[in-house]
């Protein structure tokens, strides 16, 4: 469960507690989603560059309406989890660049799918962001 918000919280942190709600919401969480929501500002500036399809996430309400997909967009799965996760800090202390891929098990195939998020971080809120997720691929 994540905590309220914390305005001392860095990005490191503020990353790894959105990963943790995105597996617990694909896992059929729907707490995870206030949570996750929470965890960006209002208003705040998403984009997912690799999915021209997808609107830019500017409020709650659009955060919302985005984040609901994830737990119905496919499936439940076995498991899946965030692995490999890396957070390098730049010389912006607002700005982390996270590298990890998903690991989703569906009935005994495992899937991999790469990430790198770029994402800024101001009083333990996600200000803005571009999550470059790739193509879901067996492991």
């Amino acid at each position: 469960m994540v905590p309220a918000v914390d305005e001392t919280r860095t990005p490191a942190e503020v990353v790894h507690a959105v990963l943790d709600c995105v597996s617990r919401a694909v896992m059929g969480d729907a707490s995870a989603l206030d949570d996750m929501t929470e965890l960006y500002a209002d208003p705040t500036y998403v984009l997912h560059p690799m999915r021209p399809d997808l609107p830019p996430v500017r409020t709650h309400d659009d955060f919302r309406r985005h984040a609901s997909a994830i737990g119905t967009r496919r499936a439940r799965p076995d498991s899946h989890r965030a692995a490999d996760v890396v957070v390098r800090e730049t010389t912006d202390p607002e700005l982390v660049v996270t590298e990890f891929h998903y690991e989703t098990i569906v009935d005994g195939q495992t899937l991999i799918t790469p990430c790198i998020w770029v994402t800024r971080v101001r009083n333990g809120r996600i200000v803005e962001a571009r999550d470059y997720n790739g193509e879901r691929h067996a492991a």
